[in-house]
């Protein structure tokens, strides 16, 4: 059996699903949201109530996918020619520029080539930006 949790984390609040794999049928094992209030979002309480969201919840061999959302933070997945690390990363900072709100030379980028496609006419690759 496969087990999964699902994890949003926002200003405004966690939210949890924890689901199991069995076959080809997913099934809801728990679920549960608790909002953040704006004063508390940094504070004992929201890590409190994260722990009570994950009470009864197998972390052993389970995966976690989580979103964070953020007005400066973005993930996307990008596809580019193959290129020299240096090129590629140019390529990047000119491309995400038109993503951000505010200057890109505030800007951490890091990045995961996720998939190689090879082609006849030169290899493409698939890049996570975050």
């Amino acid at each position: 059996m496969n087990k999964f949790i699902g994890l949003e984390v926002n200003s405004q609040a966690i939210t949890l699903a924890y689901l199991a794999v069995i076959g080809k049928r997913w099934i809801l094992l728990k679920s549960g949201s608790v909002k953040i209030e704006k004063e508390e979002a940094n504070t004992q309480k929201t890590v409190s109530a994260l722990k009570d969201l994950l009470k009864d919840v197998d972390l052993m061999d389970t995966k976690v996918i989580s979103t964070i959302n953020h007005q400066h933070l973005f993930v996307r997945e990008l596809i580019f020619p193959q290129m020299s690390n240096k090129e590629l990363l140019e390529a990047i900072r000119w491309k995400v520029k038109d993503y951000l709100t505010f200057p890109l030379e505030e800007a951490v980028i890091d990045v995961k080539i996720t998939v190689i496609f090879p082609r006849k006419s030169g290899h493409k690759e698939e890049l996570v930006v975050v």
